[in-house]
């Protein structure tokens, strides 16, 4: 009960920042710091969990490294250095939480619904606040719900079909899918509007699957990869539609435009920093450019104009750790891809009650590792949602009772 409330809180204030140093972390660090002794003391001793640690501290070795080659100023290096450390402490806290009731994550999630909801009226964030300056409360409003109203949406979500509710959970993501995409938010439509079509096909959450029913389910786990790409194909096409006829606000439609005129990947990527990131990656794959992305002979070329003098975040996790930390840091985001291939194959199909859960952040995941900058609190909900999958994958019985504990 102590640790179901303790979770909830981590996740009320997951959102919500402060500045440390050069850098933000979530408020949630402070309820953290009493207990990081003893999470740390019972990290857990799986073999994904402890390959998970290798990863990341490769990424901050590689990091290292590369800023050193690249001659990166020091207090640009402390600060990366601050965002992937800070996860030694995160991932520790969530699998403490979480061992022995892995369902405590729905908790979290709930929470963060909370914040998103704290981050927008009380806490607002300096963007949220700098585009009311600039362009008034209406438009700020449409910029930025979409990114507190998602942890709403997806803790709603998966506590509806949790408690057995399909249907309503079907209608609710395709709602929110459909108001996303008129409050400039691209994935939201793709994530909700794919996860109807798969919740759909998958059935009733209650049922008691056995395994036999098990096996059928892993043997059309082609036919939920189809149901993503026509969800993914579905929303390009409603996106599209919506623009090319003048349907979606202003800000959307130029959005649209821009990203059509760039020959960009649509509905995949909103910046030329994706493919400048790419670009780059070819030209130095090994030792990559440092917490700064510069070239060290000073070579002033269009990547490193836009990255460098701009202060642009790469749009992309993987591309991120690739153009900063060379390879070592790409080798972190790729466990991390094989983390979700591992849980899909061994577990995702005996969840039947977290389903909507698993499906959601799956899907949110391989968007953001891809497609978003790794900035704010992405981290942190990052380590709380992969300790789960990691928990899930390692407790052999848990797979073995088919239902959530």
């Amino acid at each position: 009960m102590k640790k179901d409330i303790y979770i909830f809180l981590l996740g009320v204030f997951g959102i919500t920042e402060i500045s440390v140093t050069s850098f933000r972390m979530p408020v949630a660090v402070i309820l953290m710091l009493p207990f990081a002794v003893t999470a740390i003391s019972h990290y857990p001793h799986y073999k994904i969990s402890k390959k998970l640690l290798v990863y990341l501290s490769l990424w901050i070795i590689g990091l290292v490294l590369s800023s050193l080659y690249n001659n990166t100023p020091t207090d640009q290096l402390i600060k990366q250095i601050g965002k992937i450390a800070s996860l030694f402490l995160y991932f520790p806290i969530a699998m403490w939480c979480l061992i022995g009731k892995p369902s405590r994550i729905l908790l979290f999630v709930t929470g963060l619904g909370i914040s998103g909801i704290l981050q927008f009226f009380i806490f607002p964030v300096a963007d949220f606040e700098t585009e009311v300056k600039t362009s008034g409360y209406a438009n700020a409003v449409e910029t930025v719900a979409a990114w507190f109203i998602s942890p709403i949406i997806a803790a709603t979500c998966s506590v509806l079909f949790y408690k057995g509710y399909r249907y309503l959970t079907i209608i609710l993501a395709c709602l929110y899918g459909i108001w996303a995409i008129f409050n400039n938010s691209r994935y939201s439509l793709i994530a909700y509007l794919s996860l109807a079509l798969i919740l759909f096909y998958l059935g009733d959450p209650l049922q008691q699957m056995t395994q036999k029913a098990i096996n059928r389910y892993k043997r059309k786990g082609m036919n939920i990869l189809l149901i993503a790409i026509a969800g993914v194909y579905f929303a390009s096409s409603v996106y599209s539609y919506m623009a090319e006829n003048n349907i979606l606000n202003e800000r959307s439609t130029q959005k649209y435009y821009q990203q059509k005129n760039e020959n960009a990947l649509g509905l995949a990527t909103g910046r030329a920093d994706f493919f400048l990131a790419a670009y780059g990656i070819t030209k130095n794959p090994i030792i990559g450019y440092g917490a700064t992305p510069k070239d060290k002979n000073g070579i002033n070329r269009d990547f490193f104009k836009l990255i460098h003098a701009k202060n642009l975040p790469t749009h992309s996790h993987i591309l991120g750790a690739w153009v900063t930390a060379g390879i070592l840091g790409m080798l972190f985001w790729i466990y991390i891809l094989k983390i979700i291939i591992m849980y899909l194959k061994k577990v995702y199909f005996y969840n039947t009650r977290m389903w909507c859960f698993s499906t959601i952040y799956i899907l949110l995941f391989s968007w953001d590792i891809f497609f978003s900058p790794y900035v704010g609190s992405r981290g942190y909900r990052l380590a709380f949602i992969f300790s789960y999958f990691i928990i899930s994958l390692s407790d052999a019985n848990f797979r073995k009772s088919l239902l959530m504990k």
